[in-house]
């Protein structure tokens, strides 16, 4: 949480909210990436958008690397291989 206060300049007690609200991020997130294949086309591909707008953000990027060792290891997985295509 200390890195949140860093990145983001906020106090210990706003870190805990904002990590609560990253979090709920992420959880709507992995459940997309879970039914990715039966989205169509066009709905990936705002998808994906949408997840590298998302990791363009440095608080976004740095909760996600922090708290990667407990994410669903399929949607990280999914994040890395998408930030590794060119856009």
């Amino acid at each position: 949480m200390t890195e949140l206060v860093a990145v983001s300049g906020v106090t210990m007690q706003e870190a805990a909210s904002l990590l609560f609200a990253l979090n709920a991020q992420w959880q709507e997130h992995a459940h997309t990436i879970q039914y990715i294949s039966e989205l169509s086309s066009e709905e990936r591909e705002e998808t994906d958008g949408i997840l590298r707008a998302m990791f363009a953000s440095q608080l976004y990027r740095s909760y996600f690397e922090s708290a990667r060792p407990m994410l669903n290891r399929r949607a990280v997985r999914y994040i890395d291989e998408l930030l590794a295509k060119p856009s």
